[in-house]
């Protein structure tokens, strides 16, 4: 059995007194913890599936090995007789083919890069095993033992009330069906935990050759809050949403790159609130109106770390972090910071974001989990790029 079906195995074991009858409440999930926007507005969350970051690569290919492009005086058929060329198809043509041409790049490298971490996240467990003198499976499913614990009543109670729809049952009627979302949850968290000290411990080269699309230019205007320095060599950009849980976790991931690198890195926060999550908007202006106090970090910390996104619970964060709350009240009542988090969805439609959070690095869309160890080695393979 693969180290990552036993994963699910051992979180279905470790809640065996659970019933499968009926299903917890809860939002969606995968391991790739993203949100996609729903085509109609009361559609139900789908992340997709998990890939991971693209590592540091040498050799040669790109994306420009695909150029598929034809002269525009191409003959690619005749009507009557009459020639029709590759410049008639027109520049809409033109466009889709590029952008045809950008996914398929980016699917690539998400297969290939995905492939090699299970590959590496393999060989890593057989070799831990072989030290411990196990096999994987058991190795993995003690370890996981060690790092998963029961949640208590209070944590069930909370997670509940963070994920429940208008129609779910009462509490006590699917109390057992929560616990063991949240065990899964736990066992995959602790999966990554095992494998992240795993491969920390380890020397590993990633050589796949970069298939890449090009970058694009993906803007930071003066309303958006950031940290590190303009001419930093790595270039962050997040769309994110302060209802989506999977941003939640994101957010961690970005307070550890902001430790480990500083200046090294300009991380910048743009808004993308999704249609079916009534308290995000809400929550953006109050970001955006506690940026104007230069308190915006102190207040995206403080929402995410909310159980419940309403607006008492906004307040009491702009109250702990001392922001004047006469002058929060009259910004978040105008209409500024809405034409603001208007402009980032903007931009965030044009860049082709359907989900959060979505990152951007360097302009290239970051194709793995947005974790500390994830964006870690996106940014390492940025800084060797930069260094030759």
């Amino acid at each position: 059995m693969s180290p990552r079906l036993l994963v699910l195995a051992l979180s279905s074991s470790l809640v065996a007194c659970s019933s499968g009858a009926a299903q917890p409440p809860s939002e969606n999930e995968s391991e790739n913890d993203v949100e996609r926007v729903a085509p109609p507005a009361e559609a139900d969350e789908a992340p997709a599936a998990q890939v991971a970051a693209p590592a540091a690569r040498t050799g040669v290919g790109g994306c420009t090995a695909a150029d598929l492009s034809m002269p525009s005086s191409m003959q690619v058929g005749t009507v009557d007789g009459a020639v029709i060329r590759a410049r008639d198809l027109g520049q809409d043509a033109v466009e889709a083919e590029l952008e045809a041409r950008r996914e398929y790049c980016n699917q690539v490298d998400r297969i290939r890069a995905g492939a090699l971490q299970r590959a590496i996240d393999d060989a890593l467990l057989a070799s831990a095993a072989r030290e411990a003198g196990s096999d994987v499976d058991a190795f993995v499913q003690s370890k996981l033992a060690a790092l998963t614990t029961e949640p208590t009543d209070d944590e069930i109670a909370a997670f509940y009330a963070s994920r429940k729809k208008p129609d779910a049952p009462a509490l006590e009627l699917v109390a057992e069906q929560v616990k063991g979302s949240m065990m899964q949850e736990r066992s995959r968290e602790a999966f990554a935990t095992l494998l992240g000290d795993l491969e920390r411990d380890a020397d590993i080269v990633r050589s796949l050759p970069d298939v890449r699309p090009a970058a694009q230019p993906v803007t930071i205007p003066d309303h958006t809050a950031t940290f590190g320095k303009p001419d930093a060599t790595v270039e962050i950009v997040e769309f994110s949403d302060f209802e989506c849980p999977y941003c939640a976790k994101a957010a961690a991931g970005v307070t550890a790159i902001k430790a480990k690198y500083g200046d090294q890195v300009r991380f910048a926060y743009r808004h993308f609130p999704l249609n079916f999550h009534p308290h995000a908007k809400p929550a953006a202006r109050y970001a955006q109106c506690a940026n104007r106090q230069g308190e915006f970090w102190a207040m995206h910390d403080g929402i995410f770390a909310l159980d419940s996104i309403d607006d008492a619970g906004l307040r009491s964060v702009a109250s702990d972090i001392g922001l004047d709350m006469d002058e929060l009240q009259a910004c978040v009542q105008g209409s500024e910071v809405d034409t603001e988090i208007a402009a980032d969805m903007r931009e965030a439609t044009a860049l082709g974001v359907g989900g959060t959070p979505t990152i951007f690095i360097n302009g290239r869309l970051f194709n793995g989990a947005p974790t500390g160890e994830g964006l870690g080695r996106a940014i390492e393979d940025e800084l060797a790029r930069a260094n030759g």
